[in-house]
Order: structure tokens, then sequence, then C-alpha cells
């Protein structure tokens, strides 16, 4: 089986905001940080597993369509929303911080 690079790319950008959303919303809503916790023992552990398990299903997903002509502008767009969702999870604990 030959790894398809764009599906590889692609799932880990929606595992990026898979995790951003959740990381945020398990902070705003305690049932759902709860969750976290019973799936792995603790909430931060849970968003891994979880985490993990959409990144698995988005590349069997996108395993499915055509491998990219030009990789490098999927490259980039990984570069720009890995940056943009941890500036969004770094916004958000720091306005956390600042309105306690």
């Amino acid at each position: 089986m030959k790894i398809n690079t764009t599906a590889l790319i692609r799932s880990c950008i929606f595992a990026i905001w898979y995790l951003v959303v959740v990381t945020i919303g398990a902070e705003l809503s305690a049932p759902l940080k709860d969750f976290f916790v019973k799936v792995g023992g603790h909430h931060w552990t849970g968003k891994s597993i979880m985490t993990t398990a959409f990144f698995i299903v988005f590349y069997f997903v996108f395993s499915r369509m055509k491998e990219s002509e030009k990789p490098e502008k999927v490259i980039y767009a990984l570069i720009i929303n890995a940056i943009i969702g941890g500036l969004a999870i770094f916004g958000y604990f720091l306005w956390h911080y600042l309105s306690a």
C-alpha cells in the first residue's frame, strides 16, 4: 500500500482543527472535559486518543482521493493551519488568563 501524502497532510489539517475545537470546547464545557477524562484517564490524554482516531478516519477517507500534483501547496497549507491553530489555542488561554 502506497502512502498518499496529500491524504496524510489533509488528515493532519483536519486533526489540527478538531483538536483546536475540542481543546477550547472542553475548557468551556465540563461535560465535554469529563468525556475526555473517561476516554483517557485525563482530559489531555482523552483528546489525544480521539484526535488520533479522527486522524486515522480522515486519512482513510482522503486516501481515496487523487494525490496532489503540487504537494508543496498542501504542505504550506499544513504549516499555516498549524500556526493558526496554535495561535487560536494560545489566544484562548491568554484571554482566559487575562479575564480571570
